[in-house]
């Protein structure tokens, strides 16, 4: 869930084959706009199998994590000494089993939007039509709206412009504006254009500043968002990290965090990995648990085990895996425990007509 970070805005404090990769191609889904049709070859495996995994595997990392949330790494050792791995639900907001939180219903929010307004729009027309999802899905009253993104849309009410949105957010919040609200919901942008690096990061700057304006912000959610991309199209996990951090870093300033982290990620003592609502620290966990495991499962859960914002953690981790392994590497079990609202939409939104 979206948040505050450094215990500075403190998310405790809401209410309860051949090598054809480039070629990605367009399918039409009347009335809506349209959605990406993958004609990418990737041995056994489609990039239709990989975009529909990446949205299911943040969807089943927030499920998964949403137990977690807010427990202190001890006291999740403690209560599943061989790792918390089943969708139960619970947690402090007692989710019923399969439910989703805030990270997936806000992803959802872009996918609407932006098959709405359409895939050629300009990118003015994809915030207004994002924003106007946003403000549906606040009007419904979920429970977990993070404080930063509460904020964010206190003031749209109020200005009914977003950059008048982001100046108000930036005044009031300065640096405390970093947290991972924008990183937990981006990935859908690099699920519509997957082949297009420069819209990529025109998009998912505009929709990260939307609520996040902060050059770090801007910086993970510019990764995460080209690395899912590099996946989807068949990359492999430590060149297409390589290559998606150095791209941010001509966006923003790189924080000093991802500075050489390649050389370094599996020295890191897992200890040291924090887990909190802060965007570097999100992204760092979610890449930690990404490169550190061999399969979805085992990337999702270690990032669920962490605790503190453990939905966010485990559903940006979980993004990557699904994005890698696809759809047919999620766990079976977990897909049927799904909010079959959920699941449906996901498949709806992506699959080939």
């Amino acid at each position: 869930m979206g948040a505050g970070f450094r215990g500075v805005t403190s998310r405790r404090a809401k209410t309860v084959g051949g090598d054809c990769r480039e070629r990605v191609g367009i399918v039409c889904h009347p009335g809506v706009g349209v959605a990406p049709r993958s004609m990418v070859c990737l041995g056994d495996m489609t990039a239709d199998d990989k975009v529909i995994g990446a949205l299911l595997g943040l969807a089943l990392g927030d499920a998964l994590g949403a137990t977690t949330e807010f427990m202190a790494r001890s006291e999740v050792r403690r209560r599943w000494p061989e790792g918390h791995r089943e969708i139960v639900g619970g947690g402090v907001f007692g989710w019923a089993a399969g439910a989703v939180t805030d990270d997936t219903d806000m992803a959802l929010c872009l996918v609407r939007g932006i098959r709405r307004a359409g895939v050629g729009a300009e990118v003015g027309v994809l915030v207004r039509a994002v924003g106007e999802e946003f403000m549906r899905w606040r009007a419904r009253n979920p429970p977990d709206i993070g404080n930063t993104v509460r904020l964010a849309l206190r003031l749209f009410e109020e200005a009914g412009d977003w950059e008048r949105v982001a100046d108000g957010v930036r005044e009031r919040l300065g640096e405390r504006a970093g947290g991972n609200g924008a990183l937990m919901r981006t990935l859908p942008v690099s699920l519509f254009w997957p082949a297009d690096e420069r819209r990529i990061v025109d998009v998912g700057l505009a929709v990260s500043r939307m609520t996040h304006p902060h050059p770090e912000a801007d910086f993970c959610s510019v990764a995460y968002n080209l690395l899912v991309a590099h996946l989807v199209r068949g990359g492999e996990k430590e060149s297409s990290v390589a290559k998606a951090l150095a791209r941010a870093a001509t966006v923003a300033p790189t924080p000093s965090r991802f500075e050489g982290f390649l050389d370094r990620v599996f020295r890191i003592d897992a200890n040291a990995i924090s887990s909190s609502g802060y965007c570097v620290d999100t992204l760092e966990a979610a890449l930690y648990c990404f490169l550190h495991e061999r399969d979805a499962e085992g990337c999702i859960v270690r990032a669920a085990n962490l605790g503190d914002d453990a939905d966010t953690v485990a559903a940006v981790a979980g993004g990557l895996a699904g994005a890698f392994h696809g759809r047919s590497g999620l766990p079976s079990r977990w897909l049927e425990r799904l909010d079959a609202r959920v699941h449906a939409e996901i498949l709806e939104a992506f699959a080939r007509a």
